[in-house]
C-alpha cells in the first residue's frame, strides 16, 4: 500500500520535491499576512476539491458537500464548547460521524441516478441548514463563538499571534489528502470508479458492485470534508449556518475539481490556484462594484472547459500522453 501511494513518474517526483521545499519555505520568505491567508484558502479549497474528486471520479455529481463540511465544523465545535473536548479529538469524532453519515446517505440516495441524486444532496444540505438555524442550542441563526485562547497552542488548535501554524496544518492535511487520492486513483478501487463513470452497464457486467464502490467513495469524501470544516471553524473561531452550510462551499469544491481535472490528483490544486486567485484579483482591484464579476468569470471558465477541454486542465497532459502511446503502437505495427 505504501508503495502504491507514491506512484509518481520522475517528473512528478521532481515537481513534488521542489513544490514541498517551496511551500515549506514560503511563509518564512514573505511577511504579508494576507498572502499567508491566501495560501491557506488555496490549500483549503484544493483539499475540498480532492475530496469531491474521489466521488466525482465515479461520475457522481454531488451538490451538497457543504453538509459534511458544516456537520464536521458543528460537531467538533459543540464538543469543545459544551463538553470541553479537545478540538483535535473533536475533529476525529466528527470525521468518524461523517464517515457513517456518508455511508448512510450513499445507501439511501444512490438508488437515484444523475440529476436526481444531485438535487437530493442539495436538499440534504438545505435541511441541515434549516435545522441549525432553528435550533437555539447550537446558536441558531446568530451562530456560536468558539473559546478564544490568549496564547498560541497546538494542543488547543489556536494561534492568535500568527497564521503560519494554520498554514502548515492545512498544508499537512492537503498532503495527506493528496497521497490518499493518488493511492485511490492508482488502485483497483480507483479503476473501478473510473469504469463506473465510463459505463455503469459494462462495469456491472464485469462484476463490479457499483453501489458499494460509490458508498465507499462518498464515505472517504465525507471524512476529508468534515476535517476541512473543523479546520475552518478553528481558523475563524465563529460558527454560523450561513457560513458553514452555504451552497457556495459545495460549488467551489466541484469547480476546483472540474477546472483542474476530474479523476486526477494534480487537478484540484491547479483549479484552486486559478479560482481563488481570480476571485481575489476581482475583489482587490474592482472592489464592491465587481462582487459578481468573479462568478461571471467562473461561469466563462466552466463553459470553456466544458466545450474545449471536458476533462479539465490536466486532461491536456493525459491527451498528449495518450497520443504518444497511440503513435508508438502505430509505429510497431
Amino acid at each position: 500500500m505504501i508503495k502504491s501511494i507514491f506512484i509518481f513518474n520522475k517528473v512528478e517526483k521532481i515537481i513534488l520535491l521542489l513544490g514541498m521545499i517551496f511551500f515549506i519555505l514560503l511563509p518564512f520568505c514573505i511577511k504579508n499576512i494576507f498572502a499567508i491567508h491566501l495560501m491557506i484558502t488555496i490549500f483549503l479549497y484544493a483539499t475540498m476539491g480532492l475530496s469531491w474528486n474521489i466521488l466525482g471520479s465515479a461520475g457522481v455529481v454531488s451538490l451538497g458537500h457543504t453538509f459534511f463540511f458544516g456537520t464536521g465544523a458543528y460537531i467538533s465545535s459543540c464538543l469543545l464548547i459544551f463538553f470541553g473536548i479537545n478540538p483535535w479529538i473533536g475533529m476525529i469524532i466528527a470525521a468518524v460521524v461523517n464517515l457513517f453519515i456518508g455511508m448512510i446517505v450513499g445507501n439511501l440516495f444512490f438508488k437515484l441516478a444523475g440529476h436526481y441524486f444531485a438535487i437530493t444532496t442539495i436538499a440534504l444540505a438545505e435541511i441541515a441548514r434549516t435545522i441549525v438555524i432553528n435550533w437555539p442550542v447550537v446558536g441558531g441563526a446568530v451562530g456560536l463563538f468558539l473559546p478564544f485562547a490568549e496564547k498560541d497552542s497546538l494542543s488547543n488548535f489556536q494561534f492568535p499571534s500568527s497564521k503560519i501554524p494554520y498554514y502548515f496544518i492545512i498544508l499537512l492535511f492537503f498532503c495527506i489528502c493528496f497521497l490518499v487520492s493518488n493511492f485511490i486513483f492508482n488502485s483497483k478501487f480507483g479503476y473501478y470508479l473510473k469504469a463506473i463513470k465510463a459505463s455503469p452497464e459494462a462495469a456491472r457486467s464485469l462484476g463490479i458492485d457499483i453501489k458499494q464502490c460509490k458508498v465507499i467513495a462518498i464515505a472517504i469524501s465525507a471524512v476529508f470534508m468534515s476535517i476541512m470544516g473543523t479546520f475552518m471553524a478553528q481558523y475563524v473561531l465563529y460558527l454560523s449556518p450561513e457560513t458553514f452550510f452555504v451552497f457556495n462551499i459545495s460549488l467551489y469544491a466541484l469547480m476546483v475539481a472540474v477546472v483542474g481535472g476530474l479523476g486526477t490528483t494534480w487537478g484540484p490544486i491547479i483549479g484552486a490556484f486559478i479560482l481563488v486567485l481570480t476571485s481575489e484579483v476581482f475583489r482587490i482591484y474592482i472592489g464592491g462594484t465587481g462582487r459578481a464579476l468573479d462568478l461571471m468569470v467562473y461561469g466563462i471558465i466552466i463553459m470553456l472547459i466544458a466545450v474545449f477541454q471536458p476533462t479539465g486542465i490536466m486532461g491536456i497532459k493525459i491527451r498528449k500522453k495518450n497520443k504518444i502511446k497511440f503513435k508508438k503502437v502505430e509505429a510497431r505495427r
